[in-house]
């Protein structure tokens, strides 16, 4: 299984019940562009499979979950805001290097089913993941079948329009989507304009700094950090909230990096979106923290793999 990530590849490699025995995580580098990437991914394969002594012939089948639009069919990313794949046959490249089942899903729909066929509310039938990390992605289970919508993008959460006549521009192109202002790469770039601008903050300008260094800062009383966090829970909240509307879903899983928080994301995000939902819509869901932390997008990987296999 390979979480293909904007900053990293996470790659496990799994029994056939889906227990991780080896793993390897290496840079994606996106910038250096899509052959050095696939040359990456193929790189962290054969860690794993040395690490577990394991023989080409032996490999039953291998599982991808990457960000942005994916033609699950043909195993192609027809496009992804933080990595350089442009209709890309990611599929077809890996099998000439290794000749076994590849299959390509979108992440938070692999990561979607490795909680509904691995975690702690498997078999949940109408459920949702929303992966809150580099980008913001997600997926919806409805009655126990996998919403894909025409051309196997449907919910994109992270690309919906939050913020009228918004100025920030996401990673895809557009303005006010909800990845611009919740994601971490939107965190820490809120945080920048906030300190170009004169603001004051146990934060420094020009240096290295994300999620959890700001959720530090906010913790020992930074006034600047903590109001930037609460910004991003209340829109998450909002999103939230029109997945509650919309879905109606027994289950919100919520995941991704800046999801390690914790608690008191987990909290601060409930509050938000009981401030915008229903009654009736809100004490039907349960939202909670994904049970594999920092494995939910290798585990959905391993998943979409056994499901090849199978």
């Amino acid at each position: 299984g390979i979480d293909l990530g904007g900053t990293k590849i996470h790659t496990a490699l799994a029994t056939e019940e889906g227990v991780i025995v080896k793993e390897a995580v290496l840079p994606t580098l996106a910038e250096e562009g899509e052959e050095k990437v696939l040359q990456r991914i193929l790189e962290s394969i054969e860690e794993v499979m040395e690490k577990g002594a394991i023989r080409h012939e032996e490999l039953l089948s291998i599982g991808i979950g990457a960000p942005g639009l994916i033609d699950q069919k043909e195993g192609v990313i027809l496009t992804a805001a933080n990595l350089p794949f442009e209709n890309y046959p990611l599929s077809d490249a890996i099998r000439k290097v290794y000749p076994v089942p590849v299959k390509v899903e979108n992440d938070g729909n692999a990561a979607l089913l490795g909680e509904y066929h691995l975690g702690e509310r498997k078999k949940t039938k109408n459920l949702v993941y929303i992966t809150v990390s580099t980008g913001i992605g997600g997926a919806a289970m409805v009655e126990g079948k996998l919403l894909l919508g025409a051309k196997g993008a449907a919910f994109e959460v992270g690309h919906m329009p939050l913020v009228k006549d918004s100025s920030i521009l996401c990673g895809c192109g557009q303005y006010g989507h909800v990845e611009s202002y919740v994601s971490g790469t939107g965190i820490r770039r809120a945080m920048e304009r906030s300190l170009s601008h004169g603001e004051e903050s146990s934060m420094k300008e020009g240096t290295a700094f994300g999620t959890r260094e700001i959720y530090e800062a906010s913790k020992m009383g930074d006034a600047l950090s903590s109001r930037i966090l609460e910004e991003a829970y209340a829109y998450l909240g909002m999103t939230v909230s029109q997945v509650l509307t919309m879905l109606n879903p027994e289950v919100v899983i919520l995941g991704g990096g800046v999801s390690f928080i914790g608690d008191d994301f987990l909290k601060r995000v409930k509050f938000h979106t009981q401030k915008h939902t229903l009654p009736l819509l809100y004490e039907a869901c349960e939202i909670r923290l994904s049970s594999f932390k920092e494995k939910t997008g290798v585990l959905g990987a391993v998943a979409v793999a056994l499901a090849e296999a199978l």
